[in-house]
């Protein structure tokens, strides 16, 4: 459940001008959230945004405008970047060794849906890894007792941590928060290879706040 006034205490803060400094993470509590709100069209930042995320050894920048992403990595020879598009709910996750980074994003609001992209960064590249696939399979197969008409729905995805610093990820896989899916907010939890995909530990909402509780973003928070 949202902690709706701690976005909104957090959100005034923000000083006219463009939105320059990330909200803390929706999904992960680590994660920074690019933007003001929690919708699309009550929130739109009303001059823009350029937001700027450095890695924990500050090799490189995420550069965030309206648009998208650039990607700034340090080289011996100077700088390589990098373009990237995301969807205005976005949020970001570096790994701890700053080989990677999450982005976990939405294309239709607080409700969803949510995926997860991953970028690995070796050396000069930037690859992109899809790592949810098997846990989007996995959680879509899940069963559901229905006592009213309603649908099994997609999950939503998002990622709450990293693990082994950028070789394993804990993702979330959400039913969608609405009355029309069966069993509205039901929550699993995956850890997965990263870049492979490969489901390494599966967690129920219990096993989650066990383990996790502390990296639960405001989207869980009670």
């Amino acid at each position: 459940m949202c902690n709706i006034v701690v976005l909104l205490a957090y959100a005034l803060l923000i000083q006219p001008g463009p939105m320059t400094k990330p909200l803390p993470g929706m999904w992960s509590a680590s994660g920074a959230y690019l933007w003001p709100g929690a919708t699309v069209f009550d929130n739109f930042p009303e001059h823009g945004r350029a937001i700027t995320l450095r890695s924990p050894d500050s090799s490189v920048t995420l550069a965030v405008d309206d648009t998208g992403i650039t990607v700034r990595i340090a080289h011996h020879s100077g700088y390589v970047t990098r373009r990237l598009g995301i969807q205005s709910l976005s949020e970001v996750l570096w790994a701890p060794d700053s080989h990677a980074f999450a982005v976990t994003q939405s294309d239709g609001g607080w409700v969803g849906t949510w995926y997860v992209d991953v970028y690995l960064i070796s050396d000069t590249s930037l690859q992109r890894a899809k790592v949810t696939d098997r846990a989007f399979e996995d959680f879509s197969r899940r069963k559901v007792t229905r006592k009213r008409p309603c649908e099994v729905e997609a999950p939503n995805l998002g990622v709450l941590t990293w693990s082994h610093s950028s070789k394993r990820l804990v993702i979330i896989a959400e039913a969608p928060p609405h009355s029309s899916c069966c069993d509205m907010g039901r929550i699993h939890g995956y850890m997965v290879d990263v870049p492979t995909g490969a489901i390494i530990a599966r967690y129920s909402l219990t096993d989650l706040v066990k383990l996790y509780q502390a990296k639960f973003g405001w989207r869980f928070a009670p």
